[in-house]
């Protein structure tokens, strides 16, 4: 299954300015006032979360839920 905006858009609660562009799917994703840029690779074999006030323990379990979320779907 690829994953598209339209999936985030539905699946992913906090996602907004959803795009797609050359295989991937970028969105912002917020939560308790931290907000994080994702990049996923339309087969789901690449998940960033990048966060520059974020810590990285955080960052980690932001694409952790991410992950569960759209990996829950293929």
């Amino acid at each position: 299954m690829n994953i598209t905006a339209e999936t985030v858009l539905t699946h992913v609660d906090f996602a907004k300015n959803i795009k797609e562009e050359k295989g991937f799917v970028f969105f912002d994703f917020s939560y308790e006032e931290e907000l994080a840029h994702v990049r996923v690779k339309d087969d789901l074999s690449i998940i960033e979360v990048k966060c520059r006030t974020m810590s990285k323990e955080l960052e980690e379990g932001f694409e952790q839920e991410i992950t569960e979320k759209l990996t829950g779907l293929a």
